[in-house]
């Protein structure tokens, strides 16, 4: 290192290639750290853009699908037979022989229609005071169900979502459910008759949030929310996955907590998995959930990353090809300088007829030019005075 140094300082070429190397490459690492900046942001406002736009689309589908159960519950609470058959069962004894006939063709009538709802899992009827006495279950018959606190009630067609759905874990079916209710009321004089509720399995939500349509290959949207005061996935996966024995998901993620405060937003964070991600999430207050769409840090700044790759090489032959440039512009700087240098010590050593060269009008061709006439001078006085003292002697 220090014989290094050492011909830096006694080398102008050295130092010339040297300045000019080190300036031309805080400039291109400058330029170089600007661009790649740039880049990844701007690649991550992209990204986020695009999960956004599917949060949105994912709402929209969700809402759409929520609105579609409650029209299925109105339509069958309004089925002609549905209430004649109720209607019958209330003013007849459970011990009539005709009582059991009728239950048997409103059951009947249930398990026909469930066959078109695929992701209804049980209809059932209920008298007023809560008892189960029809159901596409026959385990269900008889056994009091009432509007519980994991039934979501609607009083009539016109009733939104500001009755907030509630989710429950079917222990039946071993995943996320819920329930929607109303009353089945006489066509014509409105008075209440019973109830009639539908357990929804929520496999078809399952299905519309996980499409990764433009979400490349890691990208995925899952529903969180409260299950049991607890924090769970409401339609994911994931939940297919959940065993007693398997490692339970890690909702203490950045995402999960700021969306399940009410917060919507986005980030760049490490989610539930352990993977960091680019994520969007949007709280839907309506139906008290949180809707979540992610992708892989790694996939989705590919792009940046081959982007760096690209400024790097560039850089590096940029630099070399500026290196090349810078030594060969300090040798046309330095050359004549050193020609001068030599001449120099060349009549130092007793030379007095070496000249320096004249290579240009420059200003380093004056110098060459006075150092000449300098020498010719210094010339003429030595000869001068060397003739004197010969004269002399």
């Amino acid at each position: 290192m220090a014989s290094i140094i050492k011909s830096v300082r006694r080398s102008l070429l050295l130092k010339f290639v040297l300045s000019y190397f080190c300036l031309s490459s805080v400039v291109v690492a400058s330029i170089f750290l600007v661009a790649n900046y740039r880049a990844v942001k701007g690649i991550e406002n992209q990204t986020f853009q695009r999960l956004t736009i599917s949060n949105n689309l994912k709402e929209y589908q969700l809402e759409q699908w929520m609105e579609s159960q409650k029209d299925i519950l109105f339509l069958l609470s309004e089925i002609n037979s549905i209430q004649m058959g109720i209607e019958m069962l209330k003013n007849i004894t459970t011990n009539d022989s005709e009582y059991e006939a009728t239950q048997k063709i409103l059951i009947d009538e249930l398990q026909e229609i469930s066959l078109f709802l695929p992701h209804v899992e049980t209809i059932n009827i209920l008298n007023t005071g809560g008892i189960v006495v029809a159901s596409t279950d026959l385990n269900e018959i008889g056994v009091y169900k009432g509007i519980g606190n994991q039934t979501t009630y609607f009083a009539n067609i016109t009733s939104d979502f500001k009755t907030v759905p509630n989710f429950y874990f079917s222990k039946v079916y071993n995943r996320p459910s819920m329930t929607f209710a109303t009353s089945i009321k006489h066509d014509a004089t409105k008075e209440r008759l019973g109830y009639l509720s539908i357990d929804i399995n929520l496999n078809a939500v399952d299905n519309l949030i996980r499409k990764r349509t433009g979400l490349g290959d890691t990208g995925e949207t899952f529903l969180v929310g409260e299950i049991n005061n607890q924090v769970s996935f409401i339609a994911a996966v994931e939940n297919k996955n959940l065993t007693a024995n398997a490692p339970k998901p890690n909702f203490d993620s950045r995402g999960i907590n700021s969306v399940m405060a009410g917060n919507s937003g986005q980030g760049t964070y490490v989610n539930y998995a352990g993977t960091p991600v680019l994520g969007v999430y949007q709280w839907i207050d309506k139906y008290n959930l949180a809707l979540i769409t992610e992708i892989s840090e790694i996939e989705a700044l590919e792009s940046a990353r081959r982007f760096t790759r690209m400024l790097v090489l560039v850089g590096l032959v940029s630099t070399a090809l500026l290196l090349i440039a810078v030594y060969l512009l300090s040798i046309k700087i330095t050359r004549p300088i050193l020609l001068i240098t030599k001449a120099a010590i060349d009549i130092s050593s007793g030379d007095l007829d070496a000249r320096a060269p004249v290579l240009g009008e420059d200003e380093l061709g004056i110098l060459a030019k006075s150092f000449n006439m300098m020498t010719n001078e210094l010339r003429e006085s030595y000869f001068s005075l060397e003739k004197k003292i010969k004269n002399w002697s």
